[in-house]
C-alpha cells in the first residue's frame, strides 16, 4: 500500500465508507460456512469458530472458556452488536486473548438457540432475544452470563469478574 492508498483508507474509515472486507482483510474461519449469518462475521477481527469439535478441543487444550454468540442475519440488534462490539478491535483482541469465540446461526442450530434462550429465561426471569452471548467452560457447561452491548469499561469489568470465577472453579 502506498501513501495515497493509506490516505484514502484513513479518510474513508473516518467517514465510515470503507467496507468491512477492506478494513479486516484476513477473514476468520466463518468464511467457509454455508450460513449467510455466519459468513457476515467472517471479516470481524474476532477469531470466530463455528460450533465444532475443533473449537472445543482448542478451548480444552488452552484451558480457555468459550464465548458463544447466537444470532441470525435478519436481527437488527445482532447487526448493532457486530458493529459496536465484534468489529471493535480492542474488544476483539480481548476476546481473542481470553476466549475461544464461537458464532452460531440460530436458524442453523435451533437446538443451541433454544438452550441459550431457556438458560437466559431461568437466570433473568424474562424471555431472551438476539443476539444472545454466553460464556461456557470448555465442557459446554453453562456459566450463566449474558452480555448486552455495554459501554466498553462495563464490558471488560463483567468479563474480568467472570474470569476470576472461572479461574477459581478450575483450581478446585
Amino acid at each position: 500500500m502506498n501513501l495515497l492508498d493509506g490516505f484514502y483508507y484513513a479518510i474513508h474509515d473516518m467517514i465510515g465508507q470503507r467496507s468491512k472486507r477492506e478494513r479486516f482483510a484476513i477473514p476468520n474461519r466463518l468464511v467457509h460456512e454455508d450460513s449467510p449469518s455466519l459468513r457476515q462475521h467472517a471479516g470481524d477481527p474476532v477469531d470466530w469458530w463455528p460450533w465444532c469439535d475443533k473449537a472445543f478441543k482448542k478451548a480444552l487444550a488452552e484451558n480457555r472458556p468459550l464465548f458463544l454468540s447466537v444470532g441470525h442475519s435478519g436481527c437488527h440488534w445482532c447487526h448493532v452488536m457486530e458493529r459496536e462490539v465484534f468489529e471493535n478491535e480492542t474488544i476483539a483482541a480481548y476476546l481473542n486473548d481470553l476466549f475461544v469465540g464461537i458464532k452460531v446461526d440460530r436458524e442453523e442450530r435451533p437446538d443451541i438457540d433454544k438452550h441459550c434462550q431457556n438458560v437466559y429465561r431461568l437466570f433473568n426471569q424474562r424471555p431472551g432475544a438476539w443476539p444472545i452471548d454466553k460464556i461456557l467452560n470448555f465442557m459446554r457447561e453453562n456459566r450463566g452470563v449474558k452480555f448486552d452491548p455495554l459501554p466498553i469499561d462495563l464490558f471488560f469489568e463483567n468479563i474480568d469478574r467472570f474470569l476470576q470465577i472461572h479461574k477459581t472453579y478450575r483450581e478446585r
